[in-house]
């Protein structure tokens, strides 16, 4: 979140002022909105409006014979398209295919080429699953998809090579880059989206089902009317993501969410993917652009397949490639300088800790920056023999259970305290044994009572946090932190350096069926030693 800010949406409002006022919608998709806002449609006068633009119209035609619709006769011009296609359908692929000419301009044709891959699949897929899984009609979804994407062309233009490097790192090292934005800039790309959709006049069932966070537990709260495009919307970005990055957890996601919503499995998976291919090209085709080639769509569902037979979730996480935390930290200033000077607003200093709560950053074990740090590896191993107590083990697969039962998140949190050989040799053991008692009843207090914290190693709570996302278990562990801070140290103990806490957190947002409470607390341990690497007094977390 930048700092100095009221709220995330008054931020949020601001650049789509911004925004709106460089971007608006074109002429002829502006007056299609008009003339289709009344359940009386002039089919004439929609024909006229169109014909008014020939690419557009042209463009339209093209869509309408391709594979995406599968008309049994070619349609020859906009009167047959009106007639065999109807009013809204019509309207849906307009406004698809209206964007604004200035939300590409300067691009390379790098990122130009992966922008429309994804933004394609999405929307072919989010179309299919409708028709396919659902048997509904696609078009609507279709749109949403083509749509959902456009804040980050926006983000680009303004924002600039800063944010071209998020994206790339979240490309590369995987991950969320909703989340990532809303850690760094307070608002994501998708509200973006959706703003300016708003702002352009367009139907508010697209305007508000693009900005629903891409989480199960969210969705499901939806009122029923409400939930069916997000959910859709969902599923097609989990399988873009599944094509663009087969050996990332893509396919686990995928297959949990699909299953929660619809009954998904990887047998009624096959034959949406099989047609996606061809659709994707063949709608490429019309809008004349080049698409990175390779491996066929099936062939990258079954190596998925076999990866994740292969791996567990957690461990595909921690062998993915990791950036650097100083990297991340000096990516995070210049996006919020660019934010900054966009808004016409002062930098403030940057600040001395290391960004918290963000994806883990791990280096390898084989790196050199392991190597050079022994002592804290040590004591990070020591933490993971001692944490694995038949008693704590058998409490995190009971809550796992019941929050799977519940349709509900689960987070581990591990809070240790830095330092540890420092203050026995300051305080000796029994000084040390003092000062953790006391901090074991404070922890209670500083993490809102949600769960009492056990003693699981040298130094080291967990605490179980039930129908705890992430982001909630993130807040808790950073209001701990920084209690510690002003912590007054009990029975008279004086410490030359005060003492300080790390924190590591692996969340699952719903628990998939015989998920191990291993895996769960080998996600938060390895959370806990990126936060004692990177200096301790941080937070690190993880959604497995």
């Amino acid at each position: 979140m930048i700092e100095s800010e009221p709220t995330s949406q008054g931020l949020v409002q601001q650049f789509v002022e911004r925004a709106g006022q460089l971007y608006s919608l074109p002429a002829a998709a502006a007056e299609v909105l008009r003339l289709t806002e009344s359940s009386s449609v002039d089919n004439r006068a929609l024909k006229e409006c169109l014909e008014c633009d020939p690419a557009l119209a042209m463009r339209v035609l093209k869509v309408v014979n391709s594979s995406l619709f599968g008309l049994s006769r070619p349609v020859a011009d906009l009167s047959q398209a009106v007639a065999l296609l109807g009013a809204a359908p019509l309207r849906m692929l307009v406004l698809g295919f209206s964007l604004p000419k200035e939300l590409f301009r300067g691009l390379s044709a790098n990122v130009l080429a992966r922008y429309w891959r994804h933004t394609l699949i999405k929307a072919v897929a989010a179309r299919e699953i409708a028709e396919q899984l659902l048997e509904t009609p696609g078009d609507e979804a279709f749109v949403a998809g083509l749509l959902q994407d456009i804040g980050l062309l926006a983000l680009v233009q303004q924002l600039g090579e800063p944010y071209l490097q998020l994206v790339d790192s979240v490309y590369v090292d995987g991950g969320s880059l909703l989340d990532r934005e809303l850690e760094i800039l307070g608002f994501d790309h998708a509200l973006l989206s959706s703003r300016l959709l708003t702002r352009w006049g367009l139907p508010e069932e697209i305007a508000q089902a693009v900005a629903v966070p891409l989480r199960v537990e969210q969705i499901e709260r939806l009122e029923g009317h409400c939930r069916r495009l997000p959910q859709l919307l969902h599923l097609a970005e989990l399988l873009a993501q599944l094509i663009e990055r087969p050996y990332g957890s893509a396919l686990h996601e995928l297959l949990e969410a699909g299953a929660a919503y619809f009954q998904l499995t990887i047998e009624k998976l096959r034959p949406v993917v099989s047609e996606l291919e061809l659709k994707v090209a063949d709608l490429a085709d019309v809008l004349a652009l080049e698409l990175p080639t390779g491996e066929t769509y099936l062939d990258l569902l079954a190596a998925a397949q076999s990866r994740l037979s292969e791996l567990t979730l957690p461990m595909v996480a921690a062998q993915t490639h990791q950036q650097p935390e100083g990297a991340l930290l000096d990516l995070t200033d210049e996006l919020r300088c660019e934010m900054r000077a966009i808004l016409g607003r002062p930098a403030p200093k940057r600040p001395a800790e290391s960004i918290t709560g963000s994806r883990v950053r791990i280096p390898s074990p084989d790196s050199a920056a392991l190597a050079s740090r022994p002592r804290r590896i040590a004591r990070a191993s020591d933490q993971s023999s001692l944490a694995c107590e038949v008693g704590f083990m058998t409490q995190v697969s009971a809550a796992i259970g019941r929050c799977r039962a519940a349709r509900m998140p689960v987070s581990l949190l591990l809070v240790a305290v830095d330092h540890h050989s420092e203050l026995l040799l300051q305080l000796g053991p029994g000084g040390v044994a003092d000062l953790l008692h006391w901090l074991q009843r404070d922890l209670a207090e500083w993490l809102g009572e949600r769960a009492s914290a056990q003693p699981i190693g040298q130094a080291t709570f967990g605490v179980i946090l039930e129908q705890c996302s992430r982001n909630d278990a993130v807040s808790a562990a950073r209001h701990a932190l920084a209690a510690m801070k002003s912590w007054s140290l009990p029975g008279g103990l004086d410490l030359d350096i005060a003492p300080s806490l790390s924190a590591g957190i692996a969340s699952l947002t719903l628990p998939p069926k015989n998920f191990l409470a291993e895996s769960l607390l080998d996600g938060a341990q390895r959370c806990l030693a990126g936060a004692q690497l990177s200096g301790g007094g941080s937070v690190k977390s993880i959604e497995l």
